[in-house]
């Protein structure tokens, strides 16, 4: 079934290589149950019931498979997650919008920044979680110890990503501190800078909340460029991940003795 949800083409190729690969070692480990199961939903039966009536048939498990599945699974998800996130920054809140703390343009803003920043970090993450997944448990366990040299060569595929997914982490990290912290009162810029000294000194105390929502308006417009430039290079950091997982070889060779 096509998606209406937008992959890159690697991810997008990743998914639809491992669903073959996961429903290819179910069919031949579960037979009677992938037997039985397609024939009642073809044969128009509600999909609740059948899976209640059918799931007594499985005798084994494919832990490594709904592990891998459960990893790339997250990133997906994430990978939408982001683009809504970039989506996002560019809505004001509905004028009638009611509620205990004042919400305008700049406290939307800050909002959904946050939620970015929230959100890139856990794709990212997750995405670690999958090459680390495969890296020191997937491939191990999927190939024989008669693969030795391909379990080698595959966990330093892995680790290269691995540091290239540390190193991205690093620069959003970079990047997102400025926004966060330094170009409006937050407490780095409070300590660092020395305005708790300012604002003491003043006769009159400052809303300090308000006074770190007041930078946004002037702000607004550079903080989404670059958030816009952030995630097109995660889309292509991205796309070179999942273009060089498509080539290992437990997706490569689908009907191979591995599976």
């Amino acid at each position: 079934m096509q998606s209406k949800y937008y992959r890159t083409p690697s991810l997008d190729k990743f998914v639809g290589l491992l669903y073959t690969v996961a429903q290819t070692s179910l069919t031949s480990r579960e037979p009677a149950f992938m037997h039985a199961f397609r024939n009642s939903i073809a044969a128009g039966q509600d999909a609740d019931a059948v899976i209640d009536n059918v799931k007594h048939m499985v005798k084994g498990e494919i832990p490594e498979w709904t592990g891998l599945l459960d990893r790339t699974y997250e990133v997906e998800l994430y990978f939408v997650k982001l683009e809504y996130a970039i989506m996002l920054l560019s809505i004001d809140p509905p004028k009638d919008l009611t509620g205990k703390q004042p919400l305008g343009s700049n406290e939307c803003f800050q909002y959904h920044m946050d939620s970015y920043f929230h959100v890139l970090f856990g794709l990212l993450d997750r995405l670690k979680r999958l090459v680390t997944y495969l890296h020191r448990k997937f491939i191990p366990q999927i190939y024989s110890s008669c693969d030795h040299a391909l379990i080698l060569k595959e966990q330093s595929i892995l680790k290269q990503i691995e540091h290239n997914i540390r190193k991205n982490k690093n620069l959003v990290a970079e990047y997102r501190s400025p926004m966060a912290h330094y170009r409006s009162p937050g407490v780095e810029a409070l300590d660092e800078e020395k305005f708790w000294y300012i604002y003491l000194g003043l006769p009159k105390r400052l809303d300090l909340v308000e006074m770190y929502y007041l930078p946004v308006a002037k702000h607004r417009r550079l903080w989404t460029e670059m958030l816009d430039e952030g995630v097109t290079k995660v889309y292509t950091f991205i796309e070179d991940v999942f273009s060089i997982l498509v080539t290992l070889d437990f997706l490569k060779d689908i009907n191979g003795n591995k599976h």
